[in-house]
């Protein structure tokens, strides 16, 4: 099962209004689950507050035999809250979790987990239900963590990555029609997720990405891809696709394969993409002029900071600001969306290199622009290695305040709401459709918390 983020997490709320995205991991694994005989409910909350708080009832009525959880560093807490509630003489030794909180196995344990999945779990998950059953023993499956009969921790060794060109198409059995982002101007309904690759060769100190999936850049074979796209389009009735990789197409013989293969197979959707600053370099013309031809609609880019020292502190390169100068008004010519995302908080920022931020993003004029500040994710770099004094200085109010000052500025003062609102006319006006919705539901909560007692003086 997913869940969604821990109640009083600051972002809790995203997925319940905003980005409802599905989740696609436990996909992959109920598919290879299914394809082994074995039965498999899949219970995606993870834009379901109300089924969420409830779901500790549901589990011990439908009594299963084995219960994994889908765990991260915003939803670990949430998981405590399910198991404390579940009848642990039914479920005693039966509750697995992965997913990056496991790079934190305190918190998974004390969350009340039995058995933690290390990294990639699509065979696995398969080898531990094999030892559930006794086939083997628990020490014989690999990438795991679990505590013996003297209570002592093991960790097996880890598992072998798995072949990208293995995977098989995940179960969509069970999907929420409702399903969308719409922080995607480009975005319609029914809206789905593929990942084309596996891994991310740039280590990000505030990121956990790359410990999680590896470092090594992993792409699917085309063809493998194309298949899932195109079940997708004439069996789902998919019209718009978000491709989840780290980055998108790391190679452009690769990109023009699948853009040839979906003008082939005929395969006429819409689909949005996140890419590195630097991909594509001096081909970058080309590569967009191919992502415009074969349906793409939106180029989302993690700029973070226009700081060059502030990017070669987190581990990132100094050029990307010039890259990124050329390449967001390229893509805008071509009609494409362009999205930059920005942390306030990285070590070295101070209110002026935030003002740099914003004075890029003016500048270079994309189509939408996302401020937030930072959050310290257990497990990366930032945390675990960085010394506390090369952290920001700023507090959590303040890059709070200063998110909310530059949404206002670029929206309101510099004219990004405009360029946003042409572009959706244009391009996409059913995209207003399901924000009308959306407002009603965040004029709702928003009614609901100024009445709620913790509000009042």
């Amino acid at each position: 099962m997913y869940l969604p983020a821990s109640e009083g997490h600051p972002y809790a709320f995203m997925p319940e209004t905003f980005q409802k995205r599905p989740g696609l991991g436990l996909r992959y694994l109920a598919a290879a689950l299914k394809a082994c005989g074995y039965s498999v409910d899949l219970l995606d909350c993870l834009f379901d507050q109300e089924r969420a708080r409830n779901l500790a009832d549901e589990l011990n009525a439908c009594r299963y035999d084995l219960i994994g959880f889908s765990a991260t560093h915003a939803s670990i807490l949430r998981v405590g809250s399910v198991v404390s509630r579940l009848d642990r003489e039914l479920y005693r030794g039966r509750l697995v979790a992965g997913g990056p909180a496991t790079l934190q196995l305190d918190d998974v344990f004390d969350a009340g987990i039995d058995v933690a999945v290390i990294g990639e779990a699509d065979e696995t998950i398969v080898s531990l239900v094999r030892a559930y059953e006794g086939r083997t023993g628990f020490d014989e499956v690999r990438g795991i963590a679990f505590h013996d009969e003297f209570d002592q921790r093991v960790v097996t060794p880890p598992a072998a990555i798995v072949s990208p060109g293995r995977l098989s198409i995940p179960d969509w059995s069970v999907f929420d029609q409702l399903s969308g982002d719409l922080l995607e101007i480009s975005m319609k309904r029914p809206y789905y997720v593929v990942m084309a690759s596996r891994g991310c060769p740039y280590h990000c100190a505030y990121c956990v990405a790359w410990k999680y999936w590896g470092s090594r850049y992993r792409g699917r074979p085309v063809d493998r891809v194309l298949d899932e796209v195109e079940f997708l389009v004439r069996t789902r009735g998919a019209r718009y696709i978000r491709f989840l990789d780290d980055v998108f197409a790391m190679r452009l013989d690769w990109l023009d394969a699948f853009c040839e293969g979906l003008r082939h197979r005929d395969l006429r959707l819409s689909w949005g993409i996140t890419l590195h600053p630097l991909t594509f370099g001096s081909d970058r013309q080309r590569a967009f002029r191919m992502l415009k031809d074969s349906g793409c609609k939106l180029v989302n880019y993690g700029a973070q900071s226009s700081d060059p020292t502030i990017l070669r502190t987190i581990g990132r390169s100094a050029d990307e600001p010039a890259a990124l100068r050329e390449a967001i008004p390229m893509a805008n010519d071509m009609g494409l969306a362009t999205v930059l995302t920005y942390i306030f908080g990285l070590p070295g920022d101070d209110r002026d290199t935030i003002r740099g931020n914003i004075e890029f993003a003016v500048a270079v004029r994309p189509t939408l622009v996302d401020f937030h500040p930072l959050d310290y994710l257990p497990g990366s770099d930032l945390v675990d290695t960085m010394p506390m004094e090369v952290r920001c200085a700023l507090t959590t109010a303040d890059l709070s305040r200063l998110c909310r000052d530059a949404f206002l500025e670029f929206y309101g003062l510099r004219g990004g709401a405009l360029r946003a609102a042409w572009f959706i006319l244009r391009n996409n006006p059913e995209w207003l459709a399901y924000a009308s919705r959306a407002a009603g539901v965040l004029l709702g909560l928003a009614a609901r918390r100024a009445v709620s007692p913790l509000n009042r003086v």
